[in-house]
C-alpha cells in the first residue's frame, strides 16, 4: 500500500499504513516473546533487554487505538461531506500526533523503569516499579474509550449509508453495510474482551496462569484477524494484493496478455467495506 501511487497520497491510507505498521510490529514482538519463553535462560540472563522487548510490544498495542479512532472519524467526516478525502483535518492531525506522543512517552518510561515483565506465557506489569500502576490505568483510560469511539463511528457510517439509500429509495441493506457492521462488531468484541479481562480479571477473582495464557494467545492472533478480514471483505485490498504479487508475471507476459485491466478506483473511505 505504501508504494501504490493510487493510495499513498490519501490521508486515510496513510493512517492505515500507520495501523499496519503497529500491527506488523506486534507480530514481530510476539515472535521475540516466543523465543524468550522457549529459552527462559535468555530472558533471565538479559532481563533488561527482555523487558524492553515487552515494553515495546505493549506500546505498539497502545499506539493502535488512537490511530483506529482518528481513521474512523476521518472516514465519517468524508462520508458526510465535512472533510476532503484528500486532506486530513487539522484537529485529527493534532489528535493523531497526541496519540503518537503518548504512546512514545509510555515506551520511553517503560524502558527507563522496566515496568513490564514476562510471566509464564504472557506479560504483566511489575507494580514494584515506580509509576507502573499509573501507566496501567492510563492504558485502560486510553484504549477502551478509543475502541468505543471507533465502533460507534463505524455504526454511524452504516446507519448513514442506509439512511441515504432509503432516501434514494434503493431498498434494503446492501453488502458493504453488512460487511462493515460484521467487521467492526467482531473486532470490537474481540479487542474489548482482551482489554476488559486483562484489566479486571484479578479483581474479579479470575486471574490465573490459564487466563494469562488465553489472553496472550488472543493478542497473538489479533494482527492476523485484521489481515484476514481485509482479504475476506475488501475487494479493493484483494485486487491490490494480487496486483502486487503478480506484478512481475504481468510485466513478463505483457506481450501475451495485452494491456492489463485497470483496477477500479474506489474512494479510500471504503477501504474496509467496498466490494
Amino acid at each position: 500500500m505504501s508504494t501504490d501511487k493510487e493510495l499513498r497520497y490519501s490521508p486515510q491510507y496513510k493512517l492505515m499504513n500507520q495501523y499496519n505498521f503497529v500491527d506488523c510490529g506486534q507480530a514481530f514482538f510476539h515472535l521475540s516473546l516466543g523465543a524468550l519463553i522457549v529459552f527462559p535462560v535468555t530472558q533471565q540472563r538479559f532481563q533488561p533487554v527482555a523487558r524492553v522487548i515487552t515494553v515495546t510490544g505493549n506500546s505498539l498495542w497502545i499506539a493502535m487505538f488512537p490511530i483506529m479512532s482518528v481513521l474512523s472519524i476521518s472516514r465519517i467526516l468524508v462520508i458526510i461531506d465535512k472533510a476532503s478525502p484528500n486532506r486530513l483535518p487539522t484537529t485529527l492531525k493534532v489528535l493523531n500526533a497526541i496519540g503518537m506522543v503518548f504512546s512514545a512517552s509510555l515506551w520511553l518510561w517503560g524502558c527507563f523503569t522496566q515496568n513490564l515483565t514476562i510471566v509464564g506465557l504472557g506479560i504483566e506489569y511489575d507494580f514494584s516499579k515506580f509509576g507502573a500502576s499509573v501507566v496501567a490505568l492510563a492504558e485502560w483510560y486510553l484504549c477502551f474509550p478509543c475502541l468505543v469511539v471507533t465502533y460507534i463511528t463505524y455504526l454511524a457510517i452504516v446507519l448513514h449509508m442506509e439512511l441515504r439509500k432509503h432516501m434514494e429509495k434503493q431498498g434494503g441493506i446492501s453488502s458493504p453495510e453488512i460487511k462493515l457492521f460484521l467487521q467492526s462488531t467482531f473486532l470490537f468484541l474481540y479487542i474489548s474482551s482482551i482489554i476488559i479481562i486483562w484489566h479486571n480479571a484479578e479483581s474479579w477473582g479470575l486471574w490465573s496462569s490459564l487466563t494469562n495464557t488465553a489472553l496472550s494467545f488472543a493478542w497473538v492472533f489479533l494482527p492476523y484477524w485484521n489481515v484476514l478480514l481485509l482479504l475476506t471483505l475488501n475487494r479493493t485490498f484483494r485486487l491490490k494484493m494480487v496486483q502486487f504479487i503478480y506484478r512481475r508475471d504481468k510485466v513478463i507476459n505483457f506481450a501475451k496478455t495485452g494491456t492489463p485491466k485497470k483496477l477500479p478506483s474506489h474512494s479510500p473511505l471504503f477501504t474496509s467495506i467496498q466490494e
